[in-house]
């Protein structure tokens, strides 16, 4: 047994009050597994499935009998171990019980990798891949399937202990059939702590240096250098986040990680605007991050860059003050649910990107066209003779804005 695995045996078997909620997990999950074998089992011979292999049924049927006592023996201890727990343990229970459900009942992707090996085995179903796995996606926001693990008739005891330990279960249906579609996930919260955390090591690591040049020298690197060099990494490994991205798939996570590399130059502009007194540094400076900028850019004050490796900016182009430019845009579907726009920039040479103007993501500026101060170009826009043409939504061809 691996030092890991020991130390888990540990807790579990010293410290059991305070894991009361896997106690609980492990009832309904059982009595769940219960109700569906039951069904089964019940199950009329029918056209589609035929009739039930006989040892298949002695099998399960043996199986279910001994469930039934494991289920028992599950809701004695878990009565036992909940009387025994104090206010604030079975609050905290409570809690992690909640967060396990919600999390068991969001689909994973390793739903989506069996459906894969089944279009694999099966090349019938290879057509139908991408609408099976959607399906399977859709399910975070189905109330019934949220509601699949907390119904009563599936699990009679847990239901009889709930109503003498109610604060398990208060609100545990309204939260699993609304929940799903707005939570935010954890991971998204957390990484907002990444930049506080991270200019507190800088200053600790800077206070610790022995000479006021190596802490220069160290407060230079770490505000310019280290963000875009961890970002080209990122990016080199698994590549640039681009398309129409669901907001619980990988390449979301990993766009969401590397903007947080880019968000100090948000909270704090004037690290940017120091590096623009020097022209052309500032180009210089978003080539480290994967940007194609040239030398001969010049880049008013108050403009802000999100998304810079998606950047390409020819020589001789004006960026007039307060523009934003950023290469994605979240959007929201009918559902609830939120999906990621991303796709890379492009402004050809001798153009003029007026005051207070915002360009989005797939944006692309012909030579020598002028933006007028406050222009919004909506994502995948193309502005070319005076005008904007975005795509249709039927076709490839553009259509006047």
């Amino acid at each position: 047994m691996s030092r890991l695995e020991s130390l888990l045996l540990w807790c579990l078997t010293h410290i059991p009050g305070q894991l009361i909620f896997l106690l609980w997990l492990v009832l309904i999950i059982e009595e769940h597994s219960n109700h569906i074998s039951g069904a089964a089992l019940a199950q009329q011979p029918n056209e589609s499935l035929g009739s039930l292999e006989p040892n298949f049924i002695k099998v399960h049927r043996a199986h279910l009998q001994d469930e039934i006592r494991h289920v028992h023996i599950d809701a004695r201890l878990l009565s036992l171990l909940t009387d025994q727990a104090s206010r604030v343990s079975r609050k905290s229970s409570a809690f992690a019980l909640k967060s396990l459900l919600m999390e068991i009942m969001t689909p994973k992707r390793a739903g989506l990798a069996v459906i894969r090996m089944l279009a694999i085995k099966h090349p019938e179903l290879a057509s139908r891949c991408s609408q099976l796995q959607a399906a399977v996606l859709a399910l975070k926001i189905d109330p019934g399937f949220a509601l699949t693990l907390t119904h009563d008739a599936s699990r009679p005891l847990s239901s009889l202990l709930q109503q003498t330990y109610p604060e398990f279960f208060s609100n545990c249906k309204h939260e699993a059939a609304s929940s799903m579609s707005r939570k935010v996930p954890v991971y998204m919260l957390a990484m907002n702590y990444f930049l506080p955390a991270y200019l507190l090591l800088g200053g600790l690591l800077i206070a610790s240096m022995n000479s006021l040049g190596n802490g220069l020298l160290l407060l230079l690197f770490w505000l310019y250098l280290l963000p875009p060099v961890c970002c080209r990494l990122i990016l080199m490994r698994s590549g640039k986040p681009q398309g129409q991205v669901d907001d619980d798939s990988p390449v979301f996570r990993r766009w969401w990680m590397v903007s947080q590399l880019q968000v100090l130059y948000s909270r704090i502009s004037i690290l940017e605007e120091l590096l623009r007194i020097v022209p052309g540094l500032y180009s210089l400076w978003l080539g480290l991050w994967g940007a194609q900028v040239s030398l001969f850019v010049y880049w008013s004050p108050g403009v802000l860059v999100f998304d810079r490796y998606h950047l390409s900016i020819d020589r001789g182009v004006m960026i007039g003050g307060g523009c934003r430019i950023g290469a994605h845009a979240m959007r929201r579907n009918d559902d609830g649910s939120f999906y990621l726009v991303v796709a890379p920039m492009t402004i050809e040479r001798d153009c003029v990107i007026g005051f207070n103007s915002a360009i989005g993501p797939g944006v692309h500026v012909y030579a020598g066209e002028t933006i007028p101060a406050g222009k919004i170009l909506k994502p995948h826009t193309t502005w070319r003779d005076g005008r904007a043409l975005r795509p249709s939504s039927d076709s490839q061809s553009s259509a006047p804005e």
